[in-house]
Parts: structure tokens; C-alpha cells; sequence
């Protein structure tokens, strides 16, 4: 009878035991105005308190939180502006394919003689490299079209040459090919270049396909598309020149059976 009364005595001092932690327990969950702290932040949590300021938290995307393809782009996890590593700081942007372009109004400006070529303030060009040939363009597809087109122009301008391949194509051995021959030959003739439809191919971040539509006011006539693999090199876009240095150019019948969109600014 003793043995039992000492067992009982022990499980009731340890249930004691229990409520009491039990009880501290509940009061440290909510001793801070009666409001239940919990343990680490949920995901939930954690994106509420990263867009408290009204800036939506990059570094972690999640489900039902989708964010356009430009403000991924733009926006680093920072929350500061995406330059994708611009020479110039221009901000940068996911590529886009050809429906989902859209070119800036632009103003031209006068490289030699007769020839002009275009440009934007958030676009490009941004700057002027030797023999003032234009260059520094926004990482986006309007960026990368519209270098594109101003080399095409550019290399229509028949002068400076060498500074116009120098600066705005890929260092490679076809490059240096085609300056030699550049070196050689000087200025050539004029031939005018009107832009007048554009098409876009996203390889990847770094590299696009862009096809131009132009005519030669007063030159040789018809209507003529050129292909140009564009890629991001060094904060700019640059025309990569093919190993063979055979010209992708060819007369096409209308902008739309070449699968391009008008050229209107």
C-alpha cells in the first residue's frame, strides 16, 4: 500500500510538472499583445514582407505570383534597374520574339555625307566610338533590331568603313578578314538604305537572329532582305560576320511573305 501511495504521488507531481510547462509555454507564444508568435517566416510570409514596399522580390519567383517578362528583365533582386551589364547603362530587358515588339519613336542623326541613322534615348545608340560611328544599344529586341539596322545603313554609307566593322561587329577571324579587305579597298560608293520591315529571332539571352526588309532609294531598286545573327558582346550588340563572309542578302517579293512586320516609327 505504501508503494502505491509513493506512485501515485509521483505521477501527480509529474502531470504537475507538465501543466506548468504547458502553461509557460502558451504564455510566451502570446505575451506580445495576445498575438501568437510563430517560428520561422512561411514562403507566404516572407514574399508578403519582401513586397511591403510595394517592390515585387525577384530572387525568389512563385506560383501565382507572375511577373511580366520586362519587369524580370529590368528589375534585379536589388530592386535596382537590370542593365544587363550595358557599357552605357541602358536598362536591359528580356528578348522578345517579333509580335511582341514594339520600336520607339526615334529621331536620326547624321553620320557622313547624306547618311543618317537612327536612334533613341532608352534604345540607342548611346554613345560615339572612333571615327564616330554610333554604338552602345539596350539589351532588348528593339535594341538588337536596331543595331541591326544602323550597321545596315552605315555600311551603305560607302566611308569609314573600317571604323563602322571594327566597332559594331564580333571579334572573330572573319572579322579581321573583312577588315583587311576594307583597309584595301577605302571609300566605296553611296548606296542608300531605307528600312522598311524587321523580323526578330530569340536564340537565347545573348543571341537573336534579325532580319531586315530595305529598298535603295535610288539605287539599284526591288526589295531586299539581309540576315544579321546578332550578339551580346561586351555590354553591346554586335553583328557576328559568318566564316565564310558569304552575304545573306536576297530580293524577296513583299515584307509579309518574308515573314516580317512593317518598319513604322
Amino acid at each position: 500500500m505504501e508503494a502505491q501511495k509513493k506512485l501515485r504521488l509521483a505521477l501527480i507531481g509529474a502531470l504537475v510538472v507538465i501543466l506548468v510547462l504547458v502553461g509557460a509555454l502558451v504564455w510566451s507564444l502570446t505575451s506580445d499583445g495576445g498575438e501568437v508568435k510563430a517560428g520561422p517566416a512561411s514562403p507566404s510570409m516572407a514574399a508578403t514582407k519582401a513586397t511591403k514596399d510595394g517592390r515585387v522580390d525577384l530572387s525568389e519567383p512563385r506560383p501565382g505570383n507572375s511577373i511580366p517578362a520586362t519587369s524580370q528583365a529590368s528589375i534585379n533582386p536589388t530592386g535596382k534597374v537590370d542593365t544587363w551589364g550595358s557599357v552605357c547603362g541602358l536598362a536591359g530587358f528580356e528578348l522578345k520574339p517579333t509580335v511582341q515588339v514594339n520600336l520607339p519613336a526615334m529621331r536620326t542623326k547624321v553620320f557622313v555625307d547624306s547618311t543618317s541613322y537612327y536612334y533613341n534615348n532608352l534604345t540607342g545608340p548611346d554613345k560615339r566610338a572612333d571615327g564616330d560611328v554610333p554604338t552602345c544599344y539596350a539589351h532588348s529586341s528593339e535594341g538588337a533590331i536596331l543595331a541591326a539596322a544602323n550597321l545596315q545603313i552605315l555600311l551603305g554609307a560607302g566611308k569609314k568603313q573600317v571604323e563602322v566593322i571594327k566597332t559594331l561587329t564580333y571579334e572573330n577571324d572573319a572579322q579581321q578578314t573583312v577588315l583587311k579587305d576594307a583597309q584595301q579597298d577605302g571609300d566605296s560608293e553611296v548606296t542608300s538604305v531605307k528600312i522598311v520591315g524587321y523580323s526578330i529571332e530569340v536564340i537565347d539571352e545573348n543571341n537573336v537572329t534579325v532580319n531586315l526588309a530595305f529598298t535603295t532609294p535610288g539605287g539599284f531598286g526591288g526589295l531586299y532582305k539581309n540576315t544579321f545573327k546578332m550578339t551580346w558582346s561586351k555590354g553591346d550588340w554586335k553583328a557576328v560576320i559568318p566564316a565564310d563572309n558569304e552575304s545573306e542578302m536576297e530580293e524577296i517579293s513583299s515584307i509579309t511573305d518574308a515573314g516580317m512586320v512593317s518598319w513604322i516609327l
